[in-house]
């Protein structure tokens, strides 16, 4: 038996938990969509109700129900904590860096594979995902368990450019496909349409850019386009407008209607469609129907369609967003940008395996990428399915490193490491400045920087000596130190500055569970969690005076700068009883009631006035 069957995904589990499960409960949910998912399980489980989602008593149609089943089970076992809100998260995204570390042994080696998983376990983005309770790690690992399940299904080319057979491309037989669309139809109860559409895209380009006649499994390029019998000849066919004919025939022909119609054909449609619908229509449905439509019209119109033809809530981008977005996201390994670039076109001049498994992934990474960059609402964390691609091109390009054939690791070494000590410097220069801002006395946070410092370093003197090897162990090794050090240890000490929890304690301390609560103009989801209770939000100030006027324990949360306007409204025994500064913003939060010692002296006075009334009442 290979012992590196279970070696390798013992050292890719050890290293995603490390990440992902150190301190995993002790920071408080961080506004605004951790604590919104956490306390719409919480509001399901109290009403036993496994198809409507809702948040502060009210439908909430953002995303499907996935991520909530996991977390009423979570709950069952552990309680209602931040702990088992996350830990599906967690628990995906330890599963998603086993299926890549899976992919990239087939695709390509397992010690690419290996270093695959590593890669992906220790790249930031994936890291916020995993240890965040929200549905991205649902959705990453639906998308990447799809992909998985058609790499183990179908049977992929063999040997490289220096075989004489390298064998062909068979697409995953009928069973295969059904597991294919099985976690399809997952995807759409992660996260809707988004994941269905996408993952077929993905799979059909890389069935059209595939032809088993050249035996390539699926480079989109010829090598007879790059390669001449003179040195004359290839500089002639590397010429500006020879290629781009070339280019643009390759392009004709790939994407003839013919030839779309009979890829599509190729993918079982009709099998696409049942499987799909068999897991995800049923929980649909009912939703439609508990909710009398309001499910479908919110999630499909609003979520889904207007946020991919406008920019909602403010979150815009240029097209490039998510160059920017992937080199921050992808961190450490971004640094590594350049050389998996120059090594992946290379190989796409190649055939066999390699080559067939460095196209799947570009298709991959491609579609995602391009369809959000199309896409009016822009975030960071939308192109987060695209990382276990860009994993495998990098887990691929180590894999060559190490074993001297890479065409960019001797050249673009030096400035890999140069990349990452800059960062490493930035970080440590800048986080001080950051923090004087938002978290005065935290500056020590500026010792993360060190992290990529001393990998640099450590790195570059193995390179010196000629270890390759050690060297790629050594940033392995400076990548798990920096993500356990920021989401371990550094996140938990921002988080002792979250205020959601304290005030809402005191309100249950003083006010009592049936005490009235309210917020003034904008409520952070996470007081509704940690308050229990559904919280009013209230715009016009008369409404807050009224408030206090019909009930003697009231509570209201606003804004400092909107104090002097409420006092307009407010009775005159109302005063502030606790203030804070906000999180990770400008300003502060309130929070306004009677103290006891107005409400002693309210009861007095209500008490002194029906002693007279009774005393009058005797006269007459």
């Amino acid at each position: 038996m290979d012992r590196r069957r279970l070696l390798y995904p013992l050292i890719v589990a050890g290293v995603a938990s490390a990440a992902l499960l150190t301190n995993l409960g002790k920071p408080r949910l961080w506004d605004r969509d951790e604590p919104r998912n956490a306390q719409c399980a919480v509001e399901m489980r109290a009403r036993g109700d496994w198809v409507v989602p809702t948040f502060n008593d009210e439908l909430r149609a953002h995303k499907p129900v996935l991520l909530y089943w996991l977390m009423l089970a979570a709950y069952e076992a552990f309680g209602e904590t931040e702990f088992a809100a996350r830990l599906p998260s967690a628990l995906l995204g330890m599963a998603t860096v086993l299926v890549v570390l899976a992919m990239g042994w087939r695709l390509f080696s397992p010690r690419a594979g290996l270093w695959a998983g590593l890669i992906l376990a220790t790249s930031l983005s994936f890291d916020i995902a995993g240890r965040a309770a929200t549905p991205d790690a649902a959705l990453l690992f639906c998308v990447t368990a799809t992909m998985g399940a058609f790499v183990l299904a179908a049977k992929w080319p063999t040997g490289d450019s220096r075989s004489s057979s390298v064998g062909v491309f068979v697409p995953p037989s009928f069973v295969g496909w059904i597991g294919v669309y099985a976690m399809l139809g997952l995807a759409v109860l992660a996260k809707g349409p988004v994941g269905l559409v996408l993952g077929v895209a993905i799979i059909g380009l890389y069935l059209l850019v595939c032809r088993e006649s050249n035996h390539c499994g699926g480079r989109i390029l010829s090598p007879n386009t790059f390669v001449g019998k003179t040195v004359g000849e290839r500089i002639r066919l590397l010429q500006l407008r020879q290629l781009a004919s070339r280019l643009v025939t390759e392009i004709a022909v790939t994407m003839h209607p013919r030839r779309i119609a009979t890829t599509a054909w190729r993918m079982r449609p009709l099998t696409l469609a049942a499987v799909v619908l068999a897991v995800a229509a049923p929980w649909y449905v009912a939703v439609h129907l508990a909710t009398g439509g309001a499910f479908t019209d919110e999630f499909f119109f609003r979520h889904n369609f207007e946020r991919a033809t406008s920019a909602m809530e403010g979150h815009r981008g240029p097209v490039v967003y998510y160059f920017g977005a992937a080199l921050v996201g992808f961190f450490p390994w971004s640094i590594f940008a350049a050389p998996v670039a120059i090594e992946t076109f290379y190989l796409l001049r190649l055939r066999g395996r390699e080559s067939a498994g460095a196209t799947f992934a570009l298709c991959w990474a491609g579609v995602w990428v391009a369809a959000f960059s199309l896409v009016g609402t822009k975030l960071p964390s939308y192109i987060t399915p695209a990382y276990p691609a860009l994993a495998l091109l990098a887990g691929l390009y180590v894999d060559r490193w190490l074993a001297g054939t890479s065409a960019a690791a001797a050249r673009w070494t030096p400035w890999v490491l140069i990349a990452l000590a800059t960062v490493g410097g930035g970080i440590a220069l800048g986080l001080p400045v950051v923090a004087r801002h938002f978290l005065p006395g935290d500056e020590v946070l500026a010792l993360l920087g060190l992290i990529p410092l001393v990998t640099a370093g450590a790195a570059w003197w193995c390179v010196r000596r000629g270890n390759a090897s050690f060297a790629a162990t050594t940033l392995a090794v400076g990548a798990t130190v920096l993500v356990v050090a920021t989401f371990g240890f550094a996140q938990v000490r921002v988080d002792r500055r979250q205020i959601s929890e304290e005030l809402a304690t005191l309100v249950r301390r003083d006010g009592g569970e049936r005490c009235q609560f309210a917020a003034f103009r904008e409520l952070e989801p996470s007081m509704v969690y940690y308050a229990g209770q559904p919280i009013a939000t209230l715009v016009d100030p008369s409404a807050a005076g009224e408030m206090f006027d019909k009930h003697e324990r009231a509570y209201l949360l606003a804004s400092g700068d909107d104090l002097a306007e409420l006092r307009l409204y407010l009775p005159t025994d109302v005063d502030v009883v606790a203030r804070r500064p906000k999180f990770l913003k400008e300003g502060d939060v309130v929070l306004l009631a009677r103290t006891p010692q107005t409400l002693a002296r309210r009861r007095e006075a209500a008490r002194a006035i029906r002693i007279a009334e009774d005393k009058d009442t005797s006269v007459r």
